[in-house]
């Protein structure tokens, strides 16, 4: 009895000794595995190939490259894996001629910038004679007192010192923005949107056609009736062909109100 117990004391010590080795192997591949990591990010972090050597800028028009370069606060001969993406991005991203931005590293070192902008395609003129360009989206890019070949928009209520504080038109001139939209579509259709010079939305929507001497009051519109409207746009403008003056389009046709053109 006392030659097992004895056996079995041996066994367990075995035992015992044999995972205390396996602890200490593994503690050493551990420690090793850690030491070559932190060898590995000394390397990665610290050596000069992977310093940014080259910052390519692709798909910009409005901002110069070193605005963008500026904008992002990506330095050359930072370490490309200290440098991050997203935080770059939402940098560029605040100036509001910038829709999207992709950033792109290519190792070693260098940093691909693809940027996607906001174009201007309208001036929205304040009651204090200044402009505001915005795009189809009513993004607000910039402002000026120089009138630019844009269509120019009255009637907003956005004012210059508004347009300061929020990056896009807000909720009643946006439903105004979408109407003009419409119009524009429709206008297109019967190939004068190239000659409207300035859309009034004050009261009525009125389309100034300048170099035609030409002004189309369509009155109040929704996105249902401006095709109607614009289709007798067209027709008066081939019947008077030529003439100066102004189309009334600014009844209810459904109550009877026949569009008509009185010349100047």
């Amino acid at each position: 009895m006392t030659k097992k117990r004895s056996i079995y004391k041996t066994n367990k010590q075995k035992e015992f000794e044999l995972k205390k080795r396996k602890k200490r192997r593994m503690l050493l591949i551990v420690i090793i595995i850690l030491l070559l990591i932190i060898l590995c990010c000394a390397y990665l972090f610290t050596s000069d190939q992977f310093n940014i050597k080259n910052i390519v800028i692709n798909g910009n028009n409005q901002l110069t490259q070193e605005e963008i370069y500026n904008l992002s606060n990506i330095k050359l001969n930072d370490n490309i894996f200290l440098t991050f993406n997203l935080v770059a991005k939402v940098r560029i991203k605040q100036n509001p001629y910038i829709e999207d931005v992709k950033i792109t590293k290519i190792y070693p070192n260098q940093i691909k910038i693809e940027i996607t902008e906001r174009t201007k395609e309208f001036q929205i003129l304040t009651d204090l004679g200044t402009y505001i360009y915005i795009d189809q989206q009513g993004n607000i890019l910039d402002s000026s007192t120089e009138k630019l070949n844009y269509i120019t928009i009255t009637g907003f209520e956005i004012t210059e010192e508004r347009a300061k504080e929020i990056t896009r038109l807000e909720e009643n001139d946006l439903e105004k923005m979408e109407n003009i939209l419409h119009i524009l579509d429709e206008a297109q259709k019967i190939e004068i949107k190239d000659k409207i010079t300035q859309i009034s939305t004050k009261e009525e929507y009125i389309l100034y056609l300048e170099e035609q001497n030409i002004i189309i009051n369509l009155g109040n519109v929704t996105s249902t009736t401006i095709h109607e409207k614009m289709l007798y746009v067209q027709a008066i403008l081939e019947k008077e062909e030529g003439k100066k003056g102004t189309i009334f389009v600014n009844g209810n046709l459904n109550e009877g109100f026949k569009p008509y053109f009185s010349a100047n």
